[in-house]
């Protein structure tokens, strides 16, 4: 991803604008909901990823980051230095978290913990001297390879290694342009983002659902989203009427119309996969 390449000047720009830094707190929050897939609709819908269905996390978790921030230099003392990120700062996220004692690395390259992996991970870096953490040792991953074996793309090429040419949150949200037809065809149901590596994990069995409204389906776009009326739209303004506020807004509407135009013809012919209503329909 090309907005990768930057992160070592980025990072160096930090440490320049910020040499008394000495802690790094990681934080993590539950995005997880339950389905809340509707079975009742007339037209063919697509899934959206689980992070994705409330509002943007990146607007929801920097403002709560913020008042942790208040609450931290009441207790503190005001001239200590805290600044935050949120998934777009030059960190090193799931390591900070190993480091952290958060938990371990999967094969698919998730930061698992104890509760699994549905959570987002932000950071405090602060000048104030701070006792670290053990890193965590329940176990990791061991010889399970439900991962690798699940992702239709073959995206987990090799554990701990994911090719994001291949991968089907890449494909939907970052790739630019056309999507191989291979790939495509292997995208299901798909029209933003994927879960496929997360679910099938054994560390997810048993989920901790979040407790913040923000981002539950009900705040945001939900679990699914009508195809045709994505099709339909014929302005930017359209779309950022439809989906402000949302991660959705990232493919900006070029490519979530691509994804949606993907997942109709993946969806032809298997009735299986359209929405129950529909299928009466087609059966009437």
């Amino acid at each position: 991803m090309r907005y990768m390449k930057a992160f070592e000047e980025r990072l160096e720009r930090f440490r320049t604008s910020f040499p008394t830094a000495k802690s790094v707190v990681v934080l993590t929050v539950s995005y997880y909901s339950p389905d809340d897939r509707t079975r009742f609709v007339m037209e063919p819908t697509g899934r959206v990823a689980r992070y994705a269905r409330g509002r943007d996390y990146h607007k929801v978790l920097e403002k709560k980051l913020k008042i942790l921030s208040q609450k931290i230099r009441e207790k503190a003392g005001e001239k200590i230095i805290l600044r935050h990120f949120v998934d777009t700062g030059p960190m090193l996220e799931r390591k900070l978290a190993r480091f952290a004692g958060l938990g371990f690395i999967g094969k698919n390259t998730t930061l698992i913990t104890p509760h699994g992996s549905y959570f987002f991970l932000a950071e405090l870096v602060t000048d104030l001297e701070l006792e670290v953490d053990q890193e965590e040792a329940f176990e990791g991953c061991g010889r399970c390879t439900l991962c690798i074996d699940a992702c239709p793309t073959d995206a987990i090429h090799e554990p701990f290694t994911i090719d994001a040419r291949r991968c089907i949150s890449y494909l939907t949200i970052e790739h630019k342009g056309a999507i191989e037809e291979d790939l495509a065809r292997k995208m299901g149901d798909w029209v933003f983002g994927c879960d496929i590596c997360i679910d099938v994990c054994p560390f997810n069995s048993r989920p901790i659902e979040t407790p913040w409204e923000e981002l539950k389906p009900s705040a945001g776009v939900g679990s699914e989203i009508p195809l045709q009326s994505v099709l339909e739209l014929e302005s930017d303004e359209e779309f950022r009427t439809r989906f402000q506020g949302t991660p959705l807004t990232r493919p900006k509407r070029e490519g979530l119309k691509r994804n949606a135009s993907i997942v109709l013809e993946n969806l032809e012919g298997k009735e299986d996969q359209v929405p129950l209503a529909l299928r009466k329909t087609l059966h009437e």
